[in-house]
C-alpha cells in the first residue's frame, strides 16, 4: 500500500514531476480527448450549487451551539472534505471535460488533482465511519467506546481523519481524470501495464467502509430495539432527529411493536421476511456464486432452487409493497370504502394472498437463473436454446403493475420524497466505494463508469442534502444566515432534548 514510485511525495522531490517511468506521455500514447460539454456543463453547474449549500450549511455547523459536542466536530471536518471533493468531482470534472482535457495536456496538474482527490474520498470514507460509531454510543450509554470521544480525546479522532487522508495524498496512487469516460481512474491510459496501477490501499478502504457501514448501522438498530424494551431514564425517550434516523424500522421491531395489532404492521412484517428471503438471493448467494464463478450448468438444482426462492422473494415482495401502499392510503384518507377491506382479520385473508402469490411464483413458474460471466440472474440458463423460451409473463405483469402501482400510490402518500431522504442517508458511498474497486480490477461498461462518477459526487452531496431535509436544527441556523431576520422569524430553532451528556441534536 505504500506506492511512493507513483506517489505524490515523489514528484515533490523530483521537480514537481511524476515519475517518468510510469507517468510519461510518448507518442505511442493513446489517450484520446473527447470534449462532453453538456455533461461537464452538468458537473460544473451542480457542484457549484452544492458547494454553496455545503459551504452554508457548515457555517450553521461550526456556529451551532452543539459543537461542543463530538459529533458536530466529527459533522464539521465531513463538511470540509465533502467541500474539497465536490471541487474535484464535480468543477473540475466539468471543466476538464467540457474543453476535453487529458493527462497528457497537463501532467502535473492532472497528478496533484488527483492525489488531493484521493486525500477528500480516504479521509470522509474514515470520517463517516467514526461518525456512525459516535452515533452508536449516543444511542447505546453503555457502550463504553463512548470514552473515546469524551473531553479532549475526539481531538486525536480529528487528527487521525486529516492524517489518514493526508497519507494517501502524499504515498499513494493518485486518481487520474480521463475525458473520454468523464472519470477518474488508477490508470492513465498512457499504453503502459493497467495493473501497476491498482491501488490497494483505495480498495481496502471501499471494502471496509461497504462492511463496516453495514455493522455500525446494524448495530444502531440493536440499539434502538433494545431502548424500546429498557424503561431506564436514558432510553425513556428519543429525540425527534433521532426518530428521523430510523425511518426503515428493523423486523424485530415490528415483531414485539404495541402496533402489531394493526393491518400496516402485519403487511410489514410479511414483507419483512420477503425481504430477508430475497436479501439471502440476491446479495448472498450472488455473491458466493459470482466469487466462485460457478454457473448454472455446474449445479443446476442448487441454481434452480436458488432461482425459484429469488422470484418468489420478489413477487412478494412486490404485491405486499402494493397492499400496504393501499393500507397506508386508507389510514390517511379515512374517507376511502377500501379501508374496511383491511378491518379486523379481513386483513388475514390478505395475508394468505401475499403467501399463495409467492409460493405460486416460486413453484409454478419459471425461475431466474444466475450466470456468472454476468453476475446477474436471467431466465434464460445460456444452454445454446432459443431465450424466447424462457420469458416469464407473470414476472413481466407483475413487474408492470408494480411500478405502475408503485408510482400512483406512493407519490399519493408522498413517500418518494422520504424514500428520497432515507437513501440520502448512506447509500451513495457505498455504491460508489464498491464500483471504484470493481473498476480497477475488471473491465468495466461506460454505463457503470458514469454511475460510480455521479455516486461518488452524491456522496459529497448527499450529506449536504440530510442536514437541509432532516436537521431542523441545521436547517433553521442555514435560514437564519440567508434570509433577513424578519424572515427568519418563526422558524425558531427546536430545542431538542439530549439523551445524555454526550448527546445532543444530531444527525448522521
Amino acid at each position: 500500500m505504500f506506492d511512493y514510485q507513483f506517489s505524490f511525495s515523489y514528484s515533490l522531490l523530483h521537480d514537481f514531476q511524476p515519475n517518468p517511468k510510469y507517468y510519461t506521455c510518448s507518442n505511442d500514447s493513446y489517450v484520446i480527448s473527447v470534449k462532453h460539454p453538456m455533461l461537464g456543463a452538468y458537473y460544473l453547474v451542480s457542484g457549484i450549487i452544492l458547494i454553496v449549500l455545503y459551504s452554508i450549511c457548515t457555517v450553521a455547523i461550526a456556529k451551532s451551539e452543539f459543537m461542543r459536542t463530538p459529533a458536530y466536530k466529527i459533522m464539521l471536518v465531513l463538511a470540509v472534505y465533502d467541500i474539497f471533493s465536490l471541487l474535484i468531482n464535480s468543477i473540475v470534472t466539468g471543466v476538464f471535460g467540457i474543453l476535453g482535457s487529458t493527462f497528457c495536456d497537463n501532467r502535473m496538474l492532472f497528478f496533484t488533482l488527483g492525489a488531493f482527490a484521493l486525500w477528500t474520498w480516504l479521509g470522509s470514507c474514515l470520517t463517516c465511519i467514526v461518525l456512525a460509531v459516535n452515533r452508536c454510543c449516543d444511542l447505546n450509554p453503555h457502550l463504553k467506546l463512548w470514552i473515546f470521544f469524551d473531553g479532549n480525546r475526539i481531538y486525536v479522532f480529528i487528527v487521525i481523519l486529516i492524517l489518514y487522508g493526508f497519507y494517501g495524498f502524499l504515498f499513494s496512487k493518485p486518481i487520474i481524470f480521463h475525458s473520454m469516460y468523464m472519470s477518474w481512474f488508477f490508470d492513465p491510459l498512457i499504453g503502459t501495464d493497467p495493473s501497476l496501477y491498482s491501488n490497494y490501499l483505495q480498495a481496502t478502504n471501499n471494502i471496509i467502509v461497504s462492511i463496516s457501514s453495514v455493522c455500525l448501522y446494524f448495530c444502531i438498530c440493536v440499539s434502538v430495539v433494545q431502548k424500546s424494551r429498557i424503561g431506564d431514564p436514558h432510553s425513556a425517550k428519543f429525540t425527534k432527529t433521532q426518530k428521523q434516523l430510523l425511518y426503515v424500522p428493523c423486523l424485530i421491531a415490528i415483531a414485539t411493536s404495541d402496533y402489531m395489532g394493526s393491518p400496516a404492521y402485519k403487511t410489514m412484517l410479511v414483507l419483512g421476511f420477503y425481504d430477508i428471503s430475497s436479501v439471502f438471493v440476491h446479495s448472498l448467494a450472488t455473491g458466493i456464486l459470482g466469487f466462485f464463478g460457478i454457473a448454472f450448468c455446474d449445479y443446476p438444482r442448487l441454481i434452480f432452487v436458488l432461482g425459484s426462492v429469488g422470484l418468489g422473494s420478489w413477487m412478494g415482495c412486490c404485491i405486499s409493497s402494493i397492499v400496504l401502499a393501499l393500507i397506508r392510503i386508507c389510514d390517511v384518507s379515512q374517507q376511502i370504502p377500501m379501508r374496511i377491506c383491511f378491518e379486523g382479520k379481513r386483513i388475514y385473508a390478505f395475508l394468505f394472498v401475499f403467501w399463495a402469490y409467492g409460493f405460486y411464483a416460486g413453484f409454478l413458474t419459471k425461475p431466474v437463473l444466475f450466470s456468472s460471466r454476468e453476475l446477474s440472474w436471467f431466465f434464460d440458463p445460456e444452454v445454446g436454446k432459443s431465450p424466447e423460451m424462457y420469458v416469464s409473463l407473470a414476472h413481466t405483469s407483475n413487474n408492470i403493475i408494480m411500478t405502475v402501482g408503485t408510482v400512483i400510490f406512493y407519490a399519493y402518500l408522498y413517500y418518494l420524497i422520504i424514500l428520497l431522504q432515507t437513501v440520502l442517508f448512506c447509500i451513495f458511498h457505498t455504491i460508489a466505494a464498491i464500483i471504484y474497486v470493481y473498476m480497477q480490477f475488471f473491465s468495466t461498461q461506460n454505463y457503470l463508469v458514469l454511475t460510480g462518477q455521479i455516486a461518488w459526487q452524491s456522496s459529497s452531496a448527499s450529506v449536504c442534502l440530510v442536514y437541509l431535509i432532516l436537521n431542523r436544527t441545521i436547517r433553521n441556523s442555514v435560514i437564519r444566515l440567508v434570509c433577513p431576520r424578519s424572515c427568519a422569524y418563526g422558524n425558531q430553532v427546536s430545542t431538542i432534548a439530549s439523551m445524555d451528556s454526550r448527546a445532543q441534536g444530531l444527525t448522521i
